[in-house]
């Protein structure tokens, strides 16, 4: 008697991050030497997003905030005019290299 895969990942209930459900919500087994590089490019993608481009845009919208103060003299008005200028610069560099990633990752040319 064999036992037949649940949506939990399979006859033995192990969940595996490479599997996809049919849609009878039974598991099927990808190809792990096609799918796990584009796993890892996406996983990179994702974390290179969140440690990367979401910080840089914090001190973007801080720097704007105390661009927007009144009371500043022209030296700190000048610096801040001038890192504001650089992480712009450093963002529009992180969006290139995020676009070039998913564009890598959609045309499937990612080899291990």
């Amino acid at each position: 008697m064999s036992q037949s895969p649940d949506k939990s990942g399979g006859a033995f209930g192990t969940a595996s991050p490479l599997s996809e459900s049919n849609s009878s919500g039974a598991v099927l087994p990808e190809n792990r030497a096609e799918s796990a590089p584009n796993e890892r490019l996406r996983t990179v993608i994702r974390a290179f997003h969140a440690e990367v481009g979401s910080p840089l845009a914090a001190v973007a919208i801080r720097l704007e905030l105390l661009r927007n103060r009144e009371s500043l003299d022209p030296a700190t008005s000048a610096l801040i005019e001038e890192l504001s200028r650089s992480i712009g610069e450093v963002i529009e560099s992180v969006r290139r290299s995020l676009k070039d990633l998913r564009d890598l990752e959609s045309t499937s040319r990612w080899q291990p």
